[in-house]
């Protein structure tokens, strides 16, 4: 599942039980690297590097791959609501 479109920082999720046992964490920053196109055969792409904090306060490197769903987001004013509200 490519979830990066909707991945925000602040966002809540929950990652897959095969990393860190399925462990809550906030997405703290994101980092997008671009391929370099006179290297890279076969057209443009963007790698996603995510950076988290864990429930248990580790700060760690994912994919979106990595990530099973969001369980909540920041939205303006401080608030926070279900993605699926």
């Amino acid at each position: 599942m490519n979830m990066r479109a909707s991945l925000s920082i602040g966002d809540i999720i929950k990652l897959k039980p095969k990393y860190y046992q399925g462990c809550l964490a906030m997405i703290i920053n994101i980092h997008e690297t671009p391929s370099d196109p006179m290297t890279h055969v076969g057209g443009e792409w963007i790698s996603y590097d995510i950076e988290i904090i864990t429930d248990n306060n580790h700060v760690i490197h994912v994919s979106d791959e990595c990530i099973e769903c969001i369980v909540s987001r920041i939205v303006a004013g401080g608030s926070s609501r279900s993605p699926t509200s």
